[in-house]
């Protein structure tokens, strides 16, 4: 009768290792000699937490690289505003303190570049810092 060795799985190994005290030094021998308790063949992916991909360009015109080109529908929707609002912000009136979204024409089709909307919202928003505003309770008389 041969004996045969106990099969050792990767996740066997990290329980073990993870049962002992912090600190605790392993002799490279015993190690190596766990891992070739593993078949050979055997295959090691580490499994990947399912990432959730941003739905709307309200998200992703934050993480998208800096040269995506968005049209006219998606920086609305990135900005909330309708596509009326953001032509009107293309070429403002003259004498308007409003600054003029950053765009590009390709084949007569308007572009934004993502880096240069972002920039354009950092220059155009405004922080408002709200004190406290709490409105007091009319005090009732005691009668």
């Amino acid at each position: 009768m041969v004996a045969t060795a106990p099969v050792v799985s990767i996740k066997d190994i990290i329980d073990t290792l993870g049962r002992l005290p912090a600190g605790t030094l392993i002799p490279i021998a015993e190690l190596r000699a766990m891992l070739m308790q593993i078949p050979q063949d055997t295959t090691i992916t580490q499994e990947q937490p399912a990432a959730s991909e941003p739905q709307t360009w309200k998200e992703k015109v934050w993480i998208a690289a800096p040269e995506t080109r968005l049209n006219i529908q998606e920086l609305g929707e990135a900005i909330s505003r309708s596509r009326s609002w953001i032509m009107t912000r293309l070429h403002p009136r003259l004498g308007s303190s409003l600054t003029p979204i950053p765009h590009r024409k390709l084949a007569g089709q308007i572009q934004f570049v993502v880096q240069e909307i972002r920039d354009w919202i950092s220059q155009e928003e405004v922080i408002q810092h709200v004190k406290d505003h709490r409105i007091p309770l009319p005090s009732r008389s005691r009668q």
